[in-house]
């Protein structure tokens, strides 16, 4: 029969804690609503833009880098949208995948380091 105050056994890597999932969710969110928000790009500053000078500027999405790119006078999902830039896109991806991973770690971490010192405390005398 187990101890009373045998710690838990550790969880395997796959498995996280609902307030970590939680956590996961708001994190996704607030990045999502960063990817949402409406940017301007002046067409000088990108080099496949130079030779359209029809437009002052384009209506640019994506956090942190701009990856899709719309002209002024369309909305965000019509025809004839410019589109995804396949580098910003990329480098936009692997960047919220590791907030969020690093996220999911640190509250792990967290919820451990708690178990683990409530269990060293209830062994003491």
């Amino acid at each position: 029969m187990d101890e009373p105050n045998a710690p838990p056994p550790r969880r395997r890597f796959f498995q996280l804690h609902l307030s970590t999932c939680v956590v996961l969710m708001v994190v996704a969110g607030g990045m999502g609503m960063l990817n949402c928000m409406e940017g301007s790009v002046d067409p000088n500053e990108l080099y496949h833009l130079k030779q359209d000078r029809d437009y002052p500027s384009w209506k640019a999405f994506g956090w942190p880098y701009y990856c899709y790119l719309v002209p002024p006078d369309q909305e965000l999902w019509s025809e004839g949208t410019f589109g995804v830039m396949p580098g910003p896109f990329a480098a936009d991806v692997l960047i919220g995948f590791s907030l969020i991973w690093f996220a999911g770690r640190a509250c792990e971490w967290a919820i451990r380091r708690r178990t683990e010192k409530r269990a060293s405390a209830e062994q003491e005398p």
